[in-house]
């Protein structure tokens, strides 16, 4: 079993089509049909980026202490996989904020600012030209690694639209766990990242179901997030909720985003441009051989105390793929009071 491992230092996400989208599905069909890899990466789209990511084991893989490996190869790698993810609210806000590379301490201090933005007043000739004195502050951010397993059949890659079919499910899984993550208010700890809910107080919604419910809503989260923002708010619920407010109140100019993860009675309101992501390491692996807890909050198989996780699936026994994809990913906010939740909307 091969493990394709690079290192990504990122840009910014794009909507180009992802190259490791494309390793994974080449990694699913080479291991389905036990041929090599490299001609399957030729013959999809994308597949031309993801040869450069690709390492086999007689090349020293790259590590968080050894700073630009790969860089040259892989700079955008991980951030196009997750800007590539459509249905992702989260991959769309990304693209909205400061993007910035962790350095070989695998961590990275952004910039944040407690005064407002410099006023450019015009200078007369000869005149002293105005001098502000800024009060910077530091954001920490640390790296979690997110990632899903996907188990596929083996005939789902012999079938005609087969690849199709794989590289959507791969783009569902994607796209359900980044919002999770992202959307949460879960605090954080060694394993978890604090999502960008952690800390914020939801608003109760406006009774009423109307028009009226729905803008006082969004002027409670203005009231949070407006002052001082940065031009690019966007407000996210479910996808449901989303078209709903298209249909029901269709004089809003508010950009709303629809998310697999938030429920239809939320509304969140976030101020994009004052976040800032950076994403790290990325491995991309298939296995027929491996046993999983088919559980979205999986257990060790067996425990030290012998409980055994249910239900399981041996791969090899039922002919699937397990296919994993890993990825280091920090986010935050460079100013307080970026984002505002509102639970129980009437509308």
């Amino acid at each position: 079993m091969e493990t394709i491992i690079v290192r990504a230092i990122v840009s910014h996400p794009s909507a180009k089509p992802s190259a490791i989208m494309a390793l994974a599905v080449a990694k699913y069909r080479s291991t389905v049909l036990r041929q090599d890899i490299e001609p399957m990466l030729k013959a999809i789209r994308g597949g031309d980026d993801a040869l450069a990511l690709l390492t086999r084991a007689t090349v020293a893989p790259g590590n968080t202490a050894t700073s630009g490996w790969a860089a040259q190869l892989a700079h955008t790698a991980f951030g196009d996989y997750l800007g590539s993810l459509a249905g992702s609210a989260a991959s769309q806000i990304m693209a909205l904020g400061m993007t910035v590379p962790f350095i070989a301490a695998n961590q990275y201090i952004a910039p944040t600012r407690n005064t407002a933005p410099a006023t450019l007043p015009w200078v007369g000739e000869s005149a002293p030209i105005p001098v502000r004195a800024f009060d910077f502050q530091g954001l920490l951010l640390k790296p979690k690694k997110m990632g899903a397993i996907s188990v596929i059949s083996r005939e789902l890659a012999k079938r005609a639209g087969g690849q199709s079919a794989v590289r959507q499910m791969l783009h569902e899984d994607a796209e359900l766990a980044l919002d999770s993550a992202y959307f949460s208010d879960a605090a954080e700890d060694n394993v978890t990242h604090a999502g960008l809910l952690n800390g914020v107080t939801p608003i109760d919604g406006y009774a009423g179901g109307d028009l009226s419910a729905f803008q006082e809503d969004v002027g409670a989260i203005l009231a949070v997030i407006g002052p001082r923002n940065s031009g690019r708010i966007v407000y996210v619920t479910g996808h449901y909720a989303a078209e709903r407010i298209s249909l029901k109140f269709p004089d809003f100019k508010g950009a709303v985003i629809g998310s697999p993860a938030v429920a239809d009675a939320t509304l969140i309101g976030i101020d994009a441009g004052s976040l800032v992501h950076s994403f790290g390491d990325f491995d991309v692996d298939a296995s027929t051989d491996a046993v999983v807890h088919m559980n979205d909050d999986p257990l060790e198989i067996v425990a030290d105390n012998g409980a055994v996780a249910d239900p399981t699936r041996s791969v090899f026994q039922t002919d699937c793929v397990a296919l994993r994809i890993l990825g280091d990913v920090a986010f935050g906010a460079r100013k307080p009071n970026a984002v505002a939740v509102v639970e129980g909307v009437t509308w």
